[in-house]
């Protein structure tokens, strides 16, 4: 099986639910956005996840490091990460969220390395400053006006790397499952605390269809297909494939959004593309 293929695949699901959240962030809680996405996501995998659910659910009751792995999993990536995002996306424009997601890379490097003991090369430290160097420029505004919705979305990167060395050492169960747990778990979590606060929910003639489409394709399949890569070529380097997917959520964002690229994205999109090329491109035992 081609793992860089599904790497990049999952990147460009990913991606388009930035731009695409731009559109209905508006008008919808981010905690009610987050539930949604995360339910849908579950409901989509339900066919795939459930055969053999059964079976990994008792070999997971006999690995406690991976029930708190799979924990882990639940609060980083599938509540606090989400509802960071999405917060962030209110005063950010879609084309800059999008490049800031890159910092995910840094984030899931550092963690990989420091507490997960993941070895790293010269270049990657490198690179992995480029792109911090990159979210710099980018929680900036025009003018360089630092915008604090950036913060927002900084955190949710933060988030999702633990997420990401949390989710490859996952034994017990099978990408799916992994994922349809993290969608339930997370989806109904959000949804408890979206009405303990009153939040807006979309409605049919306000994009719920699209919210769940967005959450069946952008947060299902995309999150079991980045699993299946990350298991098999380790955190690190799937998450490298998967640092493409803010660039389809910029192309989305100038094209549907008409979004103006300005100086600090420009800027920013250099970087990011030196720096990833140095990390991935150099590295002979990648794949």
């Amino acid at each position: 099986m081609n793992y860089i293929f599904l790497g990049l695949f999952s990147a460009l699901l990913f991606g388009l639910s930035t731009p695409l959240s731009k559109l209905i962030i508006a008008s919808t809680d981010p905690l009610a956005l987050a539930s949604l996405y995360y339910l849908a996501s579950a409901f989509v995998l339900i066919p795939f996840a459930l055969p053999k659910m059964g079976a990994e659910l008792e070999k997971l009751k006999t690995d406690p490091k991976d029930i708190l792995r799979l924990l882990g999993t639940f609060i980083f990536g599938g509540i606090l990460a989400p509802v960071f995002l999405l917060s962030g996306l209110r005063s950010t424009a879609a084309a800059s969220a999008s490049l800031l997601l890159n910092l995910e890379t840094a984030a899931t490097a550092s963690l990989a390395h420091f507490l997960f003991r993941e070895r790293l090369m010269k270049k990657d430290w490198i690179g992995a400053a480029g792109i911090v160097t990159a979210g710099c420029i980018l929680v900036f505004e025009k003018g360089w006006v630092l915008n604090p919705g950036s913060l927002w979305i900084v955190g949710a990167c933060l988030c999702w790397g633990f997420d990401n060395n949390f989710t490859a050492k996952i034994r017990a169960v099978s990408p799916t499952t992994n994922a349809f747990l993290k969608g339930l778990v997370a989806g109904f979590f959000n949804m408890i605390l979206a009405l303990i606060f009153n939040a807006q929910w979309p409605t049919l003639n306000h994009g719920l269809l699209g919210v769940l489409l967005i959450g069946m394709f952008s947060f299902g399949i995309s999150i079991a297909l980045y699993i299946t890569c990350a298991r098999k070529i380790g955190a690190f380097r799937s998450q490298v494939l998967f640092a493409t997917s803010p660039f389809w959520g910029v192309g989305a964002a100038l094209l549907f959004l008409h979004e103006k690229f300005i100086l600090q994205q420009a800027l920013a999109t250099l970087l990011l593309v030196s720096s990833l090329s140095l990390i991935f491109l150099t590295r002979k035992d990648s794949f």
